[in-house]
């Protein structure tokens, strides 16, 4: 099967975490950002739905740094529904022996500290980063960058579609 786990491009700069003031001064084309999208055991972390995935890659100076990435399964410790395997393709045998929320959210916290995260319907993704994150005590109180809200301002006719398959 694909090897899942952590690839931190030891070439990668050393920088100090920007705080928010610093990074609206930034040109765009000089933010680091990261990239990320979750897989999970269902659409409501409210209802109890976990992660069950968390991949991402850095985009640094506008070059997508596919030599830098993060890629774990989680162990959601409920069992994966068959129509989220179905969705996703991750089963419970996949993620029996991975780490708990919060132990790889603590991870990549640790490997997104310094960037912007991206997300298709960031609210999504943060809801269920955020509980793995506090349960870890981990900060991850990033600045964001919804696609989803970037696709419907510069498309705004009432019949576009702005999913991520659009």
């Amino acid at each position: 099967g694909p090897v899942v786990g952590l690839s931190v491009d030891l070439a990668r700069p050393s920088r100090p975490v920007p705080s928010r003031e610093q990074w609206l001064q930034t040109p765009l084309a000089d933010i680091v950002f990261t990239v990320v999208d979750c897989e999970t055991t269902g659409l409501h972390v409210e209802a109890g739905d976990r992660l069950v995935a968390i991949g991402a890659v850095r985009v640094d100076g506008s070059v997508v740094r596919a030599d830098d990435t993060f890629d774990a399964l989680v162990n959601p410790g409920i069992r994966i529904p068959g129509v989220s395997t179905g969705f996703h393709g991750i089963t419970d045998e996949m993620v029996a022996d991975a780490g708990s929320p919060a132990e790889v959210v603590a991870q990549f916290a640790d490997y997104a500290v310094d960037s912007v995260l991206v997300a298709h319907h960031t609210a999504f993704d943060l809801g269920f980063l955020a509980p793995a994150a506090q349960a870890a005590g981990v900060r991850l109180e990033p600045l964001a960058l919804d696609t989803m809200l970037l696709s419907a301002a510069l498309e705004p006719d009432p019949e576009a579609r702005h999913g991520l398959d659009y």
